[in-house]
């Protein structure tokens, strides 16, 4: 596939996992895609990727994910994002606290024959922690 092609399915993905829609998400994967988390961990992406966006998507239903850079080489797409969102529902054990967030991430993917095949994503947990401390004024 050519690398506009890659691109086009890497902002597909985006603007479906920024939407919950876990339904492209599982179409536009491999089957046996992974996604590493951090550098110790990965997991099975097919189950892990609509997992990960639906937990966010409860906790955060008005999120908009901007992609600030998006670059292709050979089979990998890297992106640049940064979310917007409100806390709105309980996260990873934090009461809501309907403060607005904003964190980037950075990630590549490898993509062929128009699937995702594996994901290494690194995204700005500090940040985002650090803003829904309730102990933080906005």
């Amino acid at each position: 596939m050519s690398l506009e092609a890659n691109k086009t399915t890497l902002r597909q993905y985006l603007e479906a996992w920024g939407n919950g829609d876990t339904d492209t998400l599982k179409a536009l994967l491999d089957k046996d895609a992974e996604t590493h988390v951090n550098a110790l961990h990965t997991e099975p992406g097919m189950t892990f990727e609509p997992f990960a966006c639906e937990t966010w998507i409860t906790s955060f239903p008005d999120t908009e994910l901007k992609i600030e850079k998006l670059v292709a080489e050979g089979d990998l797409v890297t992106a640049y994002w940064v979310v917007n969102a409100t806390h709105q529902a309980e996260f990873m054990g934090i009461a809501p606290t309907n403060k607005q967030v904003t964190f980037g991430g950075l990630e590549i993917n490898r993509i062929v024959d128009g699937k995702i095949v594996e994901i290494w994503r690194l995204s700005d947990t500090s940040t985002l922690m650090e803003q829904l401390n309730p102990t933080q004024t906005e």
